[in-house]
């Protein structure tokens, strides 16, 4: 769980999910996981997937974005699409 790949049930054209474990967010600040929320865009600038639903999570409040940081900062660490 939580460790990305393909999305079970999904169209094979989907592009997987990405790892949010502390291996895939591991370099991520807070200040860089609440840009992704609110603005879809990673540390280096690029642009998440339109998939991720940056309407909605844009609307979180600094508080719930913290705790969802704090959350997944603690679950066990998985390489990619290791579910």
């Amino acid at each position: 769980t939580y460790s990305g790949g393909p999305i079970p049930g999904g169209p094979p054209d989907w592009k997987p999910a990405a790892n949010i474990t502390p291996t895939g967010i591991g370099r991520y600040s807070l200040e860089n996981f609440r840009t992704i929320l609110r603005e879809g865009k990673r540390p280096d600038g690029s642009v998440v997937d339109l998939m991720m639903p940056v309407k909605a999570t844009r609307q979180m409040t600094d508080d719930e974005i913290e705790a969802v940081f704090k959350f997944l900062k603690k679950v066990s660490p998985k390489e990619f699409g290791n579910r």
